[in-house]
């Protein structure tokens, strides 16, 4: 068996997709990085990693060497655990939108505080992440993954409006609502692997005069009064130049997504636990002052999702 050592920083280098990232996610120096890959592949005999326009990246054919090297890991941390009494400390990988994330520094002090032991390394990004190929434990995003083994649950229901600027406002209710100007997120936003909630099946939107990749900017064109967008409304209404284009308020489900074969690391689980507390928590109250007063129960699918990945964490 090949050192865990080396293992390590080849999996760190894998799921960074460059030195910089293997170096900043292990805290260690690149060259050391670099000598530590050249000793693995050395080792083995074979090249493990090529440079191409998307970084550093893994070569054809080695795909089964992360599928072990991620057994490893896992009996590394559990050896790690034992070690310390039991006590499931450790890095976890989260990914989600920079305005989810936002929301969770009051929680995330007091998660710190309670578990000194697990750094959590967070992550925000515009796309949606496959935590299967992409190297990160656990994703919030606004889709339900339709493929791949992932674990998923639903945490919380995301109400969203249709928003225009206050000094544009009498101008566009004026127009047809069908030919209004519209800012919108742009087809590169979604994924043909995911299902998306009501805000994701709109459909085929008129008028469309910019398009972007990420809500802050969507925001701050409707602000700037480019036109109408379609934004979570807790994001809108904290922002006094922007006001309600109509009354029609769609819900997102906001899924939890968990990689799983980390789901039996204790942090990990932990940090699941703490995920779901604070977005339910954030769904009873931020988020419930759009919706109806009573929330939609819970449907067959969302209940069978939710069952598969609490066993999945016994």
């Amino acid at each position: 068996m090949r050192s865990w050592d080396l293992i390590r920083v080849f999996l760190a280098l894998h799921r960074a997709g460059s030195y910089e990232g293997a170096s900043q996610a292990l805290s260690m120096d690149m060259s050391t990085v670099r000598r530590k890959i050249q000793a693995l592949e050395s080792s083995i005999g074979m090249s493990l990693f090529a440079r191409d326009v998307r970084g550093v990246t893994l070569r054809p054919g080695r795909e089964g060497l992360i599928a072990a090297a991620m057994n490893m890991e896992i009996s590394a941390e559990h050896f790690q655990q034992q070690s310390q009494g039991g006590r499931g400390g450790g890095i976890v990988r989260v990914t989600m939108q920079g305005f989810f994330a936002g929301l969770l520094i009051r929680p995330l002090q007091a998660f710190r505080a309670e578990n000194p032991e697990i750094l959590l390394d967070i992550t925000t990004e515009n796309h949606l992440v496959d935590v299967e190929t992409e190297g990160v434990d656990l994703a919030i995003t606004l889709a339900r993954p339709t493929r791949g083994t992932a674990g998923i649950r639903k945490v919380a229901e995301v109400p969203f409006g249709r928003y225009a600027a206050e000094s544009r406002i009498d101008h566009l209710r004026t127009r047809d609502a069908r030919s209004v100007d519209t800012v919108s997120l742009s087809a590169n936003f979604w994924h043909r692997d995911h299902e998306f909630g009501s805000v994701g099946r709109r459909g085929e939107i008129r008028n469309v005069v910019a398009r972007v990749d990420n809500y802050p900017l969507l925001m701050q064109l409707c602000e700037a009064g480019m036109g109408v967008a379609t934004l979570p409304c807790f994001m809108a209404k904290a922002k006094q130049g922007l006001v309600r284009f109509d009354d029609e308020v769609l819900v997102s489900e906001l899924w939890l997504v968990a990689r799983r074969d980390r789901t039996r690391s204790l942090h990990v689980r932990r940090t699941i636990e703490f995920l779901v507390r604070a977005f339910g928590s954030l769904n009873r109250s931020l988020f419930s002052q759009e919706r109806q007063q009573r929330p939609p129960a819970e449907d067959a699918q969302s209940r069978d999702c939710r069952m598969h990945l609490d066993a999945n964490l016994r």
